[in-house]
């Protein structure tokens, strides 16, 4: 799904997604009404199988730490930006695809986890950018760590 896909879609308050969907761009549904699926204070999108498919963001800026979904597949572009006390962020085998961005703008994270193997992590798709201004971070995963910038 293309940046800005439905952006200023106003009307639009549902959607389902296909389970084929490889990406979501930025602001894909920035000003549109959306009822989002709410897991924590992670915001989500995705269909009647699993409505937890897509991490668009987060309901508060606010959270120190954050657990993504167990059927999350794609954190979008920009998930978490502004999230500047957000200090930790788990995420589970099953997500697929970081977006650009991901953590712009969250200063105090100091650990990420990845509950599988760092060979499952190294096959995640991750875009160039994913982890913003993160520096110097390892990736915990269930067997090594792996630097973020691998």
């Amino acid at each position: 799904m293309e940046e800005q896909a439905f952006c200023g879609g106003e009307r639009l308050e549902k959607i389902s997604l296909p389970d084929s969907l490889q990406f979501v761009g930025g602001s894909a549904f920035e000003d549109c009404n959306m009822t989002y699926n709410v897991f924590e204070t992670g915001c989500y999108l995705g269909n009647s199988q699993n409505k937890y498919m897509v991490l668009i963001g987060t309901e508060d800026n606010q959270l120190v730490a954050c657990t993504v979904h167990a059927s999350t597949k794609i954190v979008a572009v920009g998930a978490f930006v502004d999230c500047a006390l957000l200090t930790s962020v788990t995420f589970p085998r099953s997500v697929k695809r970081i977006g650009n961005y991901a953590f712009v703008v969250c200063p105090a994270v100091s650990e990420i986890v990845y509950e599988g193997t760092a060979e499952e992590w190294n096959k995640v798709e991750k875009d160039e950018y994913w982890f913003g201004e993160l520096t110097g971070l390892t990736v915990r995963c269930s067997d090594a760590s792996v630097p973020i910038n691998e």
